[in-house]
């Protein structure tokens, strides 16, 4: 884990990372500064790594960043998703404005079809306090059956994560060869994988026949080609006002950002960025409101957008 100071270029080493399981699609995944950083130096980091039993799995740790060291580190949850190898981890994570946390935790790839039983963590949106105890009103609090920190559920591999300041949250995920999917999500709600999809098997075999299902919900858009969306933010500040009050998807297979405007039941996309022709990994702002890139690969770089007002 590395600290960049990006007008200078300056790398530090921060010691104290957590042991991750680096492998196929798993290692240190997110970094979240919590919504008090500037007052608690508390952050949040998302890895996969082995549990004490030696199963592979997700795991979402606090710790407080002091002197180019993680200290106070404490593990608040640990996914009952246990997997092969670390594939689709899913892995986001945003807070709400009551200060819970929304933590993305994806279909382990050989196991979608847990994503529709609530009795383990594939493929759901997990909701937590920030000591990872479970907040007294989600949805399936009482149900002895279900697994009191579930969200949603009915996920494939959960990337782009964005909590509104109206409370409303939006999610991405990949679908299988085509079904990428643009969500509201809801508590408790059902999103329908693997029972309904708009993708098929990357053998070309039939997932299931059915695209829509009583009880299940609809994506509010869905691209079939599969783009490949990797990450995304809502971008409503100044400094790049052809961008404002939009959805920006960075995509990975079809190597662009989506612009996504939503009004009311309307749904508008726009490619930009296409020129750059590279695999786009993840999009986000400077304190400064200033829009960086990541380009996927052993040699991604770090790419500033330029605002038309510099």
């Amino acid at each position: 884990m590395k600290i960049i100071t990006i007008s200078s270029g300056e790398v530090v080493e921060v010691e104290g990372a957590p042991k991750v399981q680096y492998a196929s699609q798993g290692g240190l995944s997110e970094i979240v500064l919590d919504p008090n950083f500037k007052k608690n130096n508390i952050l949040y980091l998302t890895y996969s790594a082995l549990n004490e039993r030696g199963k592979s799995t997700l795991f979402l740790m606090s710790a407080e960043l002091s002197n180019n060291a993680l200290i106070n580190k404490k593990i608040i949850f640990e996914a009952k998703a246990f997997r092969r190898v670390p594939i689709h981890m899913g892995a986001k994570i945003d807070f709400l404005s009551d200060g819970t946390l929304l933590l993305t935790s994806g279909d382990g790839f050989d196991h979608k079809e847990k994503a529709q039983s609530l009795d383990n963590h594939f493929g759901k949106i997990i909701r937590i306090n920030k000591d990872g105890s479970v907040p007294s009103d989600n949805p399936f609090i009482g149900n002895k059956t279900i697994l009191p920190e579930i969200f949603t559920y009915g996920h494939r591999n959960m990337q782009g994560l964005v909590v509104m300041d109206d409370g409303r949250i939006f999610e991405h995920e990949h679908g299988p060869r085509g079904g990428d999917e643009f969500n509201l999500i809801e508590p408790g709600k059902n999103y329908g994988w693997p029972a309904i999809t708009y993708g098929i098997d990357y053998s070309g075999a039939v997932i299931s026949p059915f695209t829509k299902m009583e009880g299940m919900e609809q994506p509010l858009k869905y691209w079939v080609p599969s783009i490949a969306p990797s990450d995304m933010i809502y971008y409503d500040g100044d400094l790049y006002p052809e961008l404002k009050d939009s959805f920006l998807i960075t995509a990975l297979v079809s190597r662009d950002v989506k612009k996504i405007k939503k009004t009311n039941s309307l749904i508008s996309e726009e490619s930009i960025f296409s020129s750059l022709n590279s695999r786009l990994r993840s999009i986000g702002l400077s304190p400064s409101g200033e829009l960086y890139l990541l380009t996927d690969g052993r040699r991604g770089k770090l790419l500033k957008v330029l605002s038309t007002k510099e």
